[in-house]
């Protein structure tokens, strides 16, 4: 069975059931556990939040949910698990900012985000951090301007690539009038470690992924691309304080397969967004460095489809494309 006929046969048989009044009924849902699939790997930002949100989602709804990580091909793998599976609310992907990346920067996707998907709400939000090595000669982000004025194209920012945080640092380029290099990277593990070697001279990347080494004193955090500071990092400077308008803000959702009814996209909705404005849940996810952010599913489809349109015109300002 092909890819588009197997799809069309699930969502038919899917509908069949809801009009039939079987088990995926909208009224009997849920009546077995659920799962969430990201693409992150274990312990990454997106599985520590949709753990979070997992658990206590599971508690509101009165099923276990189980969480699927399936790293690979930048996502692709898991976003292809969740698009080819029954529209029936029992199959939820994580979304995140790298997704959209990923769709502005490439027309060849095994997916189509627009399409093949339903945003049900946020879940979390946070910063891209520019850090350097604590013991290097950079102390304000100004210093790290500088120098890059004074080599162009001779600074190195790791990132991996065609993700948020590579985007952001061409977009801090532009704005601070600098030529750098990115040196792209599989996963934040390779980066910090040639960063605190001295291969690097600096890393754009998330605050869960640089928490443990700024905590720890290794990394100096010069900003974070949120357009105010943030509150796990209060004396670490916004971008904006030293480029006025800077404002790159990533983060987590929530979506289903095109196609699940909306009597179970509005229950999911609702009981998110009672998750996200719980103190339990955001207790676990500033541990994390996130904030929760609550957004609803009509906003979340406007906010991603804006967000499509402003890294494409990063990536094309800067010649990035992945095809």
């Amino acid at each position: 069975m092909t890819r588009l006929n197997r799809r069309t046969f699930m969502h038919a048989a899917a509908a069949l059931l809801l009009a039939t009044g079987g088990t995926a009924g909208a009224a009997d849902w849920p009546d077995k556990p659920l799962r969430i699939i990201h693409g992150g790997g274990p312990g990454s930002n997106s599985d520590l939040i949709a753990r979070s949100a997992g658990q206590q989602l599971a508690g509101r709804l009165g099923q276990s949910i189980v969480v699927e990580p399936r790293s690979g091909a930048g996502q692709s793998l898991a976003m292809v698990a969740v698009a080819r599976s029954a529209p029936d609310g029992y199959t939820l992907a994580m979304l995140n900012a790298g997704i959209v990346s990923q769709t502005a920067i490439s027309s060849k996707l095994p997916y189509n985000l627009r399409t093949d998907f339903e945003p049900i709400a946020m879940l979390s939000s946070f910063p891209v951090v520019i850090a350097v090595r604590a013991d290097g000669p950079y102390r304000t982000l100004a210093d790290l301007i500088e120098a890059a004025r004074k080599a162009p194209g001779q600074l190195t920012f790791g990132a991996m690539v065609g993700t948020t945080q590579h985007l952001t640092g061409e977009m801090f380029a532009s704005a601070a009038g600098i030529q750098w290099a990115n040196v792209p990277y599989p996963g934040s593990a390779g980066q910090i470690t040639d960063l605190l070697g001295g291969r690097l001279d600096a890393v754009v990347d998330s605050l869960t992924a640089l928490m443990g080494q700024i905590k720890g004193g290794q990394l100096r955090a010069l900003a974070v691309s949120s357009a105010q500071r943030w509150p796990t990092l209060p004396d670490v400077p916004a971008v904006a304080e030293t480029i006025r308008g800077f404002d790159v803000t990533s983060w987590t959702g929530l979506a289903v397969p095109a196609g699940t009814p909306a009597a179970i996209r509005e229950r999911l909705e609702r009981e998110v967004r009672e998750v996200v404005a719980s103190e339990a849940y955001a207790a676990q996810v500033r541990s994390y460095g996130s904030e929760p952010h609550d957004m609803g599913a009509a906003d979340m489809k406007r906010y991603i489809l804006g967000d499509i349109d402003r890294w494409k015109a990063v990536a094309d300002a800067a010649k990035i494309k992945m095809d």
